[in-house]
């Protein structure tokens, strides 16, 4: 039965690859050559990651970590990392400003002092995490996310998980960061009337083949304000979906749906999906 069921999920993903040609043997017509209207600056086409930092609530900041916060701090900072492209300031960094007689007598579950904090940091979010030891090695904690400039909550969630089953935890983690923080690149080239489409998001991001992505343009409304330069950006509604057959430390390439190929350019952004088990187009 296990047999027959891995043929058929190796056959489905077969049958999805198969649909998608080669990018390097498509031909860049004259559509593929057309730019969007606000394209990307150079500095805008390296990636620059979010900081962030995680406190332990209910915890001394100064004082060692008992084993299962230890596992629960690493797994979740791996996992922020891994899936949201969010970097962790280092634990001894964070403890080395709390001697500080400023931050001595930090309260990492009070929002506002997190938030006070983070900011202090250059950090663009604050993650308050609470661990508990319960019955039978079972591990639960809470995570919240809170973006540090406007206060606003991210999500926040609840999950348990035994320390030698990490993988499960893994796998509920996984949708809510990657539902949450999509990770943002660019459109770099087109192919066959847009099918293929390289984007600037690769394997260095954590973009791997079959992760889902969806495209939007952007408007930039340019003004002054008391001397002061100003812009603001506006998304567009999705303009078309695909998903990534190759990727590397350069880039990925992706298979766009039929539907959405015609408004597709140059420079417009592409944001990362959650990963959906068996969905193929």
């Amino acid at each position: 039965m296990k047999k027959t069921l891995l043929l058929i999920c190796l056959g489905l993903l077969t049958a999805c690859t198969a649909h998608a040609p080669d990018p390097r043997r498509l031909e860049i017509t004259q559509l593929d050559q057309e730019q969007t209207t606000f394209p990307p600056s150079e500095v805008e086409l390296v990636y620059q990651p979010a900081l962030m930092v995680l406190l332990l609530e209910e915890k001394d900041p100064i004082k060692p970590l008992e084993q299962s916060d230890l596992v629960t701090l690493a797994l979740v900072s791996d996992q922020l990392a891994a899936q949201a492209g969010l970097v962790q300031v280092p634990r001894t960094q964070i403890q080395a400003v709390l001697k500080d007689q400023k931050w001595r007598n930090l309260r990492p579950e009070s929002i506002m002092e997190a938030l006070e904090f983070g900011k202090s940091m250059g950090a663009q979010f604050v993650g308050q995490l609470r661990v508990q030891t319960q019955a039978e090695r079972q591990v639960q904690f809470w995570l919240k996310v809170i973006k540090v400039d406007t206060g606003q909550l991210v999500f926040s969630e609840t999950f348990k998980f035994l320390p030698d089953k990490q993988d499960r935890i893994i796998e509920n983690l996984k949708p809510v960061l990657q539902a949450h923080f999509p990770i943002i690149g660019w459109v770099l080239q087109t192919r066959g009337d847009r099918e293929m489409v390289h984007i600037s998001l690769g394997t260095a991001e954590g973009v791997k083949p079959g992760r889902p992505v969806v495209f939007r343009s952007r408007r930039i409304e340019r003004g002054l304000e008391e001397g002061v330069n100003t812009g603001r950006i506006e998304y567009s509604e999705i303009l078309a979906k695909g998903k990534v057959t190759e990727s590397g430390t350069e880039g990925s390439w992706v298979w766009v749906e039929e539907a959405g190929r015609g408004k597709l350019r140059w420079g417009d952004l592409v944001f990362t999906a959650p990963e959906s088990k068996g969905n193929f187009f």
